[in-house]
């Protein structure tokens, strides 16, 4: 079902755009505002984020991404960053780094919500698995601990 979806909405935006830089353009500037940040957190401080975090993260950035408007969808600017300037006739009337903003709170979001859902909403934050490497593994052994 999800993939008929995801075909769905691909038509349609492949339809809608005008040029296939604007896709082009569209598709970069979503994978910077949203997924750079969780692709370097899990690279380097995969001990501090979670999929908690991710997911968190990855709707704040969308919802403000949308809400600081975009040309190619349609979508007016509710959001107006400083240096906004509405007089211009213009696509891009934000004059303000906002997408490196984004980026940047997308990446706080990342790391505060990973710390709150390890710290505040689990119980047990470590989970040990010790297995005895001089030993072989007998898969008819009874095991006393429970996964």
């Amino acid at each position: 079902m999800n993939i008929i979806l995801l075909s769905v909405i691909a038509t349609y935006l492949s339809l809608t755009f005008e040029s296939i830089y604007e896709l082009f353009h569209f598709a970069g500037d979503l994978v910077y505002v949203l997924l750079f940040p969780q692709l370097t957190s899990s690279l380097y401080l995969k001990d501090h984020v979670n999929g908690f975090g991710s997911v968190t993260a990855f709707v704040f950035g969308t919802f403000i991404r949308l809400l600081s408007g975009e040309h190619f969808l349609g979508l007016p600017a509710l959001i107006k960053w400083p240096g906004y300037d509405e007089s211009v006739d213009y696509k891009h009337p934000q004059l303000f780094p906002f997408k490196t903003t984004i980026m940047l709170l997308v990446f706080a979001v990342l790391l505060i919500s990973s710390k709150i859902k390890s710290k505040y909403l689990t119980k047990n934050n470590t989970t040990k698995i010790v297995i005895d490497e001089d030993k072989p593994l007998d898969p008819t052994e009874k095991s006393s601990s429970s996964l």
